[in-house]
């Protein structure tokens, strides 16, 4: 059996918790607070509505990619 998918997840969601807690502009859903960042299977979609967080996100990016 693969673990690459199960190595993936675990992987991906502290960026995931990262984008959902810094990024507060574009949010998707209704009733509850939704969220700005969507993730399915290895494809990750961010929204941003405010130009300030594009500095945010690269930085996020950033500090990610020197950890993995």
């Amino acid at each position: 059996m693969s673990l690459s998918m199960q190595l993936y997840s675990l992987c991906i969601n502290p960026l995931l918790h990262n984008l959902k807690e810094a990024l507060t502009s574009a949010r998707i859903g209704r009733g509850k607070p939704g969220t700005g960042t969507v993730a399915y299977s290895d494809d990750v979609t961010v929204f941003l509505t405010e130009l300030d967080e594009v500095q945010v996100l690269q930085e996020i990016l950033h500090i990610y990619e020197e950890a993995t």
